[in-house]
């Protein structure tokens, strides 16, 4: 019975100087590639080699911002004229109405 004991304790014994050893050899490599992490400006995400990051000035972005970046630009003419048809829109509701609108008296 004392045996078994001995063979558990020595056994947990075991794991743990395991686990302080993985963990002192992650931390290693962390320290070791933390020069080539970088951080987005725009989502705060680390970038490092599965995520592709461009310097902007002293600045990193990564993809994905740019991604959203790209797409934004491409409907921005999409954008800008439906904002020109709904102020087109009230302009017509405002004289349809009498000319009685929140801007004029």
């Amino acid at each position: 019975m004392k045996r078994a004991t001995e063979r558990e304790a020595e056994a947990k014994k075991n794991e743990l100087l395991e686990s302080v050893l993985k963990g002192q050899a992650m931390e290693s490599y962390i320290e070791h590639r933390t020069s080539e992490m970088r951080h987005c400006a725009l989502c705060d995400s680390i970038g490092y080699k599965r995520r592709p990051m461009k310097q902007v000035g002293k600045k990193w972005v990564c993809i994905d911002c740019w991604r959203q970046i790209r797409e934004t630009l491409d409907n921005l003419d999409r954008w800008e004229e439906e904002m020109a048809l709904k102020e087109e829109m009230e302009r017509t509701i405002r004289k349809g109405l009498g000319g009685q609108g929140p801007d004029q008296k």
